[in-house]
């Protein structure tokens, strides 16, 4: 049942070795879901004045890596959170990767050539299936 509490979620699969097919579809999202999860807290991001730029979960039954973003996003900023956050990979190996992007703003469309070109690949090597976006329900 969906309640004011549920997201609206955008799910991207990554088909075969050439990652040239994306699966994309949305499925609604409630903090209820992970009540019961066994939940990790592997890395806290915060800027000069101590204030929360990313936070990092692992979900251990599911090989999740749910990340909390904060904050203005710019492309720089997104490159250097998404550098440390792969990180993590060599310490909990994650299959997919939920980011809650409800408390954000920005415009760091400029990164998208790094994460795809460099960063996807790197990632889907070392198993990477799934990247999920929890989308803010403000249009």
């Amino acid at each position: 049942m969906l309640n004011n509490r549920c997201s609206k979620v955008l799910i991207v699969g990554l088909a075969g070795q050439q990652m040239a097919m994306f699966s994309i579809f949305y499925f609604y999202y409630c903090p209820c879901l992970m009540v019961g999860a066994s939940i990790a807290p592997l890395l806290k991001l915060s800027d000069f004045y101590r204030a929360p730029l990313a936070e990092f979960y692992y979900l251990s039954q599911t090989a999740t890596l749910y990340i909390r973003w904060h904050d203005n996003l710019t492309a720089a900023e997104v490159v250097r959170r998404v550098k440390a956050g792969s990180a993590l990979m060599e310490t909990r190996p994650f299959a997919r990767v939920l980011n809650d992007k409800r408390a954000t703003s920005g415009d760091w469309s400029e990164a998208l050539p790094w994460l795809e070109y460099e960063w996807l690949p790197q990632a889907v090597a070392a198993g990477l299936r799934t990247i999920a976006y929890i989308l803010s329900p403000a249009p």
